[in-house]
């Protein structure tokens, strides 16, 4: 959204425009579902939060070559009175750099 109110971060309307304005800074990609397509296949690393639960929903996370990526560590998370499932997080480099 253009209009939403920009205090202390650049708004970007692409992935193109944030790794743009990034320049040799990190981007995070923190969804949705379409930039998450287009963000995979430059990406060096990952940090997956894979929750023990499956809503109901329309969209996912896009599948991924576990064969190109190192897990570096595995984090569990039991649920508890603060988050209601379980989870693991996940970091995870590519083995291959990006292209």
């Amino acid at each position: 959204n253009p209009d939403y109110p920009q205090q202390g971060f650049n708004l970007c309307t692409s992935l193109q425009e944030a790794v743009e304005v990034a320049q040799s800074h990190e981007v995070m990609v923190i969804g949705g579902g379409e930039l998450y397509r287009q963000a995979l296949p430059v990406a060096s690393r990952m940090v997956l939060t894979l929750v023990d639960f499956e809503p109901q929903a329309d969209t996912w996370f896009p599948e991924w070559d576990t064969a190109e990526w190192l897990e570096l560590s595995r984090q569990a998370k039991p649920a508890d009175q603060q988050n209601r499932y379980a989870c693991e997080i996940l970091q995870l480099q590519r083995i291959q750099p990006a292209s």
